[in-house]
């Protein structure tokens, strides 16, 4: 039996703002990514062991520009990809028996693949075919590597994914006859992302096709070709022994080799506003002094925001303060949410002005409703226990009926809709002394309009007594989330090189927060070379490496 793969759909976002210099770099490096590829499919067709229609789909004219003598046709089509797939592909009362036409198959890219492995995906086909699968995807690529193969059973489902098609053929694997491919190495831990969707996507392509050191990685690998055989064992071998090379491997080698090259901005930037609290928090290391970001330091926070890539940064006012008690943290987290570089904002805070921020939001509704806080503005409120003894214990000064009551206030305001939406997470630590009340405080908040999360205790570096329940750090010891992908600015204006010491010396905000970055590129590479002793902070003694932030 073969297969017939009748079509190539390519799915890109409906998002203008990603026309830049990148994105036309990157999308000519599909184009010739995408001849390859179909030049492969020509001669398994050739050989006799698929059928083949040379047939080019996407809905985004962006495409238009590709240079590589490819036909490709724009069409209309929903914003969804499962709603865009089953208009090209879904055929009503598909005959039980006709095994060739339930095996008709498309290749499904979301997003462009400017890195395409191509053994990787014509691998991918011979399984599709060898299982009869209904949906073939590769678990563990990095989005970008390679294409899905949807088959028109995949439509017979009745069931429409809400989300990514990933999860959802995941969720309903045995109902699917699906198939989820593993290859090795295994990249999952690094998070990449080479589909060229967004701007750290497209920046991150460009850096690495432009990298010198990933060029002759490629070049370096064997060029053997073999004959294949028969069928989907014909195609599984045909992709093994392809002259191409394995993108896939060559991306492992340059993170040893040029782990510089994978690190283009921070996206993740955490502001200490001040040091100030209404509790003091014996599960925060404790400020040495009062002090506060200054006027002058906050609006130049803000103005060099623009050194980073739009729409990719997360902020967090949090540090060992309380930012949401901050006399100008409301109107500055708006300013941050205007700002196009920033993706949302988070709000740490021990709960007790809540009222004021939802006072705040009202007299500003059409500037928060511009600005979308409803699903942009988050508060965290750290509530470490529901008893008054043990919340005094280790929040002292605190009562925890005042937090309660301003967490009905929120409620309320969520629930009624009174002025602009936010979201509300309670927040507590995950420490022997309050284990007793993880189910309580999970239903007393489950299912409510506040989110009730568990945090990992912090005790920066062996600071802090121990007091977590248990250890989740992975056996082995890996390279540092923070270094790789995050700031932090202390309420003097400092950047430290890490929170765990977050009074050590560093640039100043005056220095510039991108010149901050690229002088701790050193130390990442330190991390992600395993040398953890040559970094300046306390690594070895530190379980927050592993944590990814956003």
């Amino acid at each position: 039996m073969k297969l017939r793969l009748s079509g190539i759909y390519i799915h890109l976002p409906d998002s203008e703002d990603l026309a830049s210099d990148p994105l036309q770099y990157c999308i000519n490096a599909f184009g010739q990514k995408l001849a390859a590829y179909l030049g492969a499919l020509d001669e398994l067709s050739r050989r006799g062991l698929i059928f083949l229609e040379r047939r080019i789909v996407t809905n985004s004219s962006l495409l238009s520009g590709i240079s590589e003598g490819l036909a490709i046709e724009t069409r209309a089509l929903p914003d969804h990809p499962y709603d865009a797939l089953s208009q090209l592909m879904a055929r009503p009362d598909l005959p039980v028996e006709d095994l060739e036409a339930r095996m008709e198959t498309w290749a499904f890219f979301q997003g462009i693949a400017p890195l395409l492995d191509l053994s990787k995906s014509l691998d991918l086909l011979g399984r599709h075919l060898r299982f009869l699968s209904s949906y073939t995807y590769a678990e563990n690529l990095p989005p970008g590597l390679s294409p899905d193969y949807v088959g028109v059973e995949f439509f017979e489902l009745q069931k429409r994914p809400e989300g990514d098609l990933h999860s959802f053929v995941f969720k309903n694997f045995h109902e699917l006859d699906a198939e989820v491919a593993f290859y090795l190495p295994d990249l999952r831990i690094h998070r990449l992302d080479l589909s060229g969707q967004n701007h750290r996507s497209l920046h991150l392509c460009q850096r690495i096709l432009e990298s010198e050191v990933y060029l002759k990685l490629l070049e370096s690998q064997s060029d053997e070709q073999a004959e294949p055989g028969q069928d989907h064992e014909a195609i599984e071998e045909f992709a093994a022994q392809s002259a191409a090379p394995s993108s896939l491997m060559a991306l492992s080698s340059l993170l040893q080799e040029g782990p510089e090259v994978f690190r283009i901005a921070p996206s993740y930037l955490e502001i200490e506003l001040n040091t100030a609290s209404p509790v003091q928090d014996h599960l925060l290391l404790a400020p040495s002094e009062t002090l506060a970001l200054s006027a002058d330091q906050r609006k130049e926070i803000l103005n060099q925001l623009s050194d980073f890539l739009a729409g990719d940064v997360t902020i967090c006012l949090g540090g060992r303060g309380d930012s949401a008690a901050d006399a100008g943290a409301p109107e500055f987290a708006l300013d941050l949410l205007a700002h196009g570089s920033v993706a949302s904002v988070y709000v740490e805070t021990y709960g007790y002005e809540m009222s004021r921020w939802i006072d705040f939001l009202s007299r500003n509704a059409d500037r928060a409703a511009e600005l979308e806080t409803s699903r942009r503005l988050v508060f965290i409120v750290r509530l470490c226990s529901l008893r008054q003894d043990r919340y005094q214990h280790f929040y002292s000064a605190g009562d925890v009926n005042l937090v309660m009551a301003q967490l009905d206030i929120c409620q309320m305001a969520l629930e009624n809709k009174d002025g602009p939406g936010f979201a509300v997470y309670v927040e507590m630590q995950k420490i022997k002394e309050v284990e007793d009340e993880i189910h309580a405080f999970f239903q007393k908040y489950d299912p409510t309009l506040l989110t009730p999360i568990l945090r990992k205790q912090n005790t920066y570096g062996g600071v802090l007594e121990e007091r977590k329940v248990s250890d989740l750090s992975p056996p082995i010891r890996g390279f540092c989330w923070h270094l790789s992908r995050d700031l932090y600015i202390n309420a003097s204006g400092r950047i430290p090189i890490c929170r765990q010491i977050p009074d050590s010396p560093g640039p100043d905000v005056d220095d510039g927060l991108k010149q901050a970055f690229t002088q701790m590129q050193k130390d990442y590479i330190h991390s992600m070379r395993g040398e953890h002793e040559s970094i300046a902070a306390p690594c070895l003694k530190c379980d927050e490496w592993y944590l990814f932030q956003a």
